[in-house]
Formats: C-alpha cells, sequence, structure tokens
C-alpha cells in the first residue's frame, strides 16, 4: 500500500492545518486507505497511532455533498504542559470513491494548572 511521503503543516498561531501534495498523491497512487475518511486521515497525520500510554479518540461526522469531518485526538501525552491535541479534517469523497483534503485545524488542550483547560491554539506554560 503506498504511504504518503509528505506531512501535513501545523501554523501553531492560527491552528490552520494544510496537506501540500496529498491530493497530489491521492490523484496519482490511489490508494486504498483513501476510501475511508478515517483511514485518509490517519494517512494525514502519518500513519501514526498512539504511543504506548496515549490515548487515540477518533471521531467521524459526516457533512454534506460527500463531505466528512474526522476528528483524531490524542490525550495522555508524555508532555509536561500539553494534556492533549486534536487534528481535525475537513475530507471530500470524489466520484473515484477517495477521499481528498480540504481543510484541517489543530488545537491543544493544557495539563491542569498548565493553562487553558479547553481545545485552543494558545500556549500552554
Amino acid at each position: 500500500m503506498p504511504v504518503w511521503p509528505g506531512r501535513i503543516a501545523v501554523d501553531f498561531m492560527t491552528g490552520t492545518i494544510s496537506a501540500p501534495g496529498f491530493n497530489d498523491f491521492i490523484e496519482t497512487q490511489t490508494p486504498a486507505a483513501a476510501g475511508t475518511a478515517i483511514d485518509a486521515a490517519w494517512m494525514l497525520l502519518g500513519g501514526d497511532t498512539a504511543e504506548s500510554g496515549e490515548a487515540a479518540d477518533v471521531q467521524e461526522e459526516p457533512g454534506t455533498d460527500e463531505v466528512t469531518i474526522v476528528t483524531v485526538t490524542r490525550s495522555n501525552l508524555m508532555d509536561d504542559s500539553i494534556y492533549a491535541t486534536r487534528h481535525r479534517f475537513v475530507l471530500k469523497r470524489l466520484p473515484d470513491a477517495l477521499f481528498r483534503f480540504i481543510e484541517g485545524e489543530w488545537s491543544q488542550q493544557c495539563q491542569p494548572g498548565r493553562g487553558h483547560a479547553e481545545f485552543s491554539t494558545e500556549l500552554c506554560i
């Protein structure tokens, strides 16, 4: 199975995610994994699964016009400031039945006593 060789780019000030080259990769390689929104989201994350001790929660929200939103939240991170990160991907299924990246958002939640308790782009202390 082809693996996307790229990486998402996150603007940590705004939380905006871009995926340079991802849609071109889907067009040229037609990986079967892009046939489900959740698998496409894992491809965007580099195929990473939760590290030892981490928890990963994946939610899929069908939208309209073949648009699906996938949110991947990783918690219990081995970080003294950040408790959890959240990646939210808006994906669209095209007529070839494969999902493409439309847009994404990133946010984080701080450890207790280290900043905000809600998901935000604000820095943790």
